[in-house]
C-alpha cells in the first residue's frame, strides 16, 4: 500500500492534518487507533477554540447562533493578535517557544474560518457568559465555542463527513509499531497492525497527531508525579504517548513541560474515563475552594477563569486524599454554571452541619470562612470584569470577585483532579516538521496537536489546545503533501 501522506491518529490535529493535505492533492491514508464508535479523540469532545478576533464586528460573521441572547445585549472584549500573545506568555511563565507561539496567534482567526468552510458551527459559549444588568459579559478571548458545546460530537462529526466526502482513507482499531526510515534517515512509512494483520505501508510523508500520554498511568507517574497515577482521564483512553515513542525512536527531540498537564476540578463522582465536560466545576470564582482539614489553598480570583482552570486540577490532586470542595452561599447561586444542577452537592443551612456533612472539623472550616468573610476590602462586586475587590491579610489570597459567605444554605460541591491533556511531546517548527535533538528536521515527519511540546508549559489559556491541534495539523497536513 502507497499513499502521499499516512496521518496517525483522527483527533482534532489529524482530521485537520488529513483533509489539509488532502486540499493540496495528496492521497491520505489516515490511521486510528480507537474503534469506529469511540474514533475522535479528545475531538470527540472538543469545543472551545480560543483565537485573535480583533473585535464583535469580525468575530460575529463566524456565529451561527446566539441562542436566547440578544447580540445588542453581549459585551465581547476586543483580542488582538498581541493580547492572545500575552496571555499565552503569561500563563506558560514565558516559556513558550515565541515562533510557534506566533503562528498559532496569527493564523488562529484564518483557520476558524477554514474550520467553517468544512462544516464546523460556533456558537457563544453559554458558560462563559455572566449577567450584569441587562447585558452578557465575557471574558476577553474565548466567547465562543463549537456548537453543542462537544456534547454531540459535532466538531468531530462534521470534520469526519468532509474526510468520508473527500474519499481520505481510514483504518481503525489500527496500531502503528514503527517508522520506516530510509538511509539518510527520513521517514518514508510505518509498520502497523490492524484487523487485517501486520502490514507495511509506504508515503512521501507521515504526520503524527496522535494525542499525549494522559490515559498512560505509567507514563502520567514517571513525568508527572506518582499521586497522577490516580487522576482521572477526561479525554480519550486511546491517548497513551505511542507517537511521542515512536518520534524517539527515529531520533526526535522532546520539547515543553513534561511535568504539566491540563487538568481542571471535575466532580468527585465522574467516571475514570471519558467525563464530559458537564463535570467540570468551573464557577469557583464566585466561591471559595477548601481542603478536607477545612483550608483554603487555591486564589479562585487570580484571574479570569478561563486562565486558570487548567490548573486548578493539580492544586487539587495535591490536597489530602486527593479531593477538594467548592463552596457558595445563595448570593451566587445565579451564578453558577448549569452543569452544577447536576452535580454532586452537599446543601446545609450552617457551615458546621456543612462541615459535618463533608468530614471537615467544623471548628476549622468555621473559622477559614470567617478570616475570610473579615479580610474582603470594602470594593463594589462585578463578576463581568476584574473588580479588584479581594481580600487583604490572609493566604492564600483571593484577588477578585471576593464576596462574604453569610447567606445560607451553604452549598459544597466535592472534586477531584480531571486530566485531559499533556504539556510534554515532540519538538516541532512553524512548518510542523519534526526536529531531531541537533535541531535539524527530520525529513517526512510532521507533528501537530498534544503529541508535541514546546508551546504549553504550566498551564494554559481555555481553548488553545484545539486552536494548536487545528493550526499545526492544518499546516502539517499542508507541507507533508508537498514533500518530495
Amino acid at each position: 500500500m502507497n499513499y502521499d501522506v499516512i496521518v496517525i491518529g483522527a483527533g482534532m490535529a489529524g482530521l485537520g492534518a488529513a483533509l489539509s493535505a488532502q486540499e493540496y492533492g495528496a492521497a491520505v491514508l489516515l490511521v486510528e487507533k480507537a474503534p469506529f464508535a469511540q474514533r475522535g479523540g479528545n475531538a470527540r469532545r472538543g469545543s472551545s477554540f480560543r483565537a485573535s478576533y480583533g473585535d464583535m464586528a469580525r468575530l460575529q460573521p463566524l456565529i451561527s447562533s446566539f441562542g436566547q441572547l440578544d447580540p445588542a445585549a453581549v459585551c465581547i472584549p476586543p483580542y488582538s493578535d498581541d493580547d492572545y500573545y500575552h496571555d499565552l506568555m503569561a500563563v506558560t511563565q514565558g516559556e513558550a517557544d515565541p515562533e510557534l507561539a506566533r503562528t498559532l496567534v496569527e493564523e488562529s482567526f484564518g483557520t476558524l474560518q477554514w474550520l467553517k468552510t468544512l462544516g464546523v458551527e460556533f456558537e457563544l459559549n453559554p458558560k462563559q457568559t455572566v449577567r450584569v444588568g441587562d447585558s452578557w459579559y465575557y471574558p476577553p478571548g474565548g466567547p465562543i465555542q463549537v456548537k453543542g458545546g462537544g456534547e454531540s460530537e459535532s466538531l468531530s462529526a462534521a470534520l469526519f463527513a468532509q474526510v468520508e466526502a473527500k474519499g481520505v482513507h481510514v483504518i481503525y482499531e489500527a496500531r502503528v509499531r514503527e517508522l520506516l526510515s530510509s538511509d539518510n534517515g527520513g521517514v518514508i512509512g510505518v509498520e502497523l497492525d490492524d484487523a487485517g494483520g501486520p502490514r507495511t505501508v509506504l508515503s512521501k510523508a507521515v504526520v503524527l497527531a496522535s494525542g499525549g500520554f494522559e490515559a498512560d498511568a505509567e507514563m502520567r507517574k514517571l513525568y508527572l508525579g506518582p499521586e497522577w497515577e490516580r487522576a482521572k482521564v477526561r479525554g480519550t483512553p486511546y491517548n497513551t504517548g505511542d507517537g511521542i515513542r515512536l518520534a524517539f525512536k527515529v531520533g526526535a527531540d522532546k520539547a515543553g513541560d513534561w511535568k504539566g498537564a491540563h487538568a481542571g476540578m471535575i466532580d468527585s463522582r465522574a467516571p475514570d474515563v471519558l467525563s464530559n465536560n458537564r463535570a467540570v466545576r468551573r464557577s469557583f470564582p464566585h466561591g471559595v475552594i477548601v481542603n478536607t482539614d477545612g483550608k483554603r489553598f487555591f486564589d479562585e480570583g487570580e484571574d479570569f477563569e478561563p486562565l486558570l482552570y487548567a490548573k486548578l486540577g493539580r492544586a487539587v490532586l495535591q490536597q489530602p486524599g486527593g479531593i477538594a470542595f467548592q463552596i457558595f452561599d445563595q448570593k451566587v447561586r445565579d451564578l453558577l454554571s448549569p452543569y452544577y444542577k447536576e452535580a454532586t452537592r452537599v446543601v446545609a443551612s450552617s457551615l458546621k452541619d456543612l462541615a459535618v456533612q463533608l468530614q471537615i472539623a467544623p471548628e476549622a472550616l468555621e473559622q477559614t470562612i470567617e478570616e475570610f468573610n473579615r479580610s474582603i476590602a470594602d470594593v463594589p462586586f462585578n463578576p463581568g470584569i476584574k473588580d479588584g475587590k479581594c481580600t487583604r491579610g490572609i493566604t492564600p489570597p483571593k484577588s477578585n470577585w471576593a464576596q462574604a459567605l453569610d447567606s445560607p444554605p451553604f452549598m459544597a460541591f466535592p472534586g477531584v483532579c480531571g486530566i485531559t491533556f499533556t504539556f510534554g511531546g515532540v519538538r516541532i517548527n512553524p512548518k510542523a516538521e519534526v526536529l531531531n535533538t541537533s535541531g535539524n528536521s527530520i525529513p517526512g515527519l510532521y507533528a501537530a496537536g498534544e503529541v508535541t511540546g514546546g508551546l504549553l508549559y504550566h498551564h494554559y489559556p481555555l481553548g488553545a489546545s484545539f486552536m494548536n491541534a487545528a493550526v499545526f495539523g492544518r499546516i502539517a497536513g499542508e507541507h507533508a503533501a508537498k514533500s518530495e
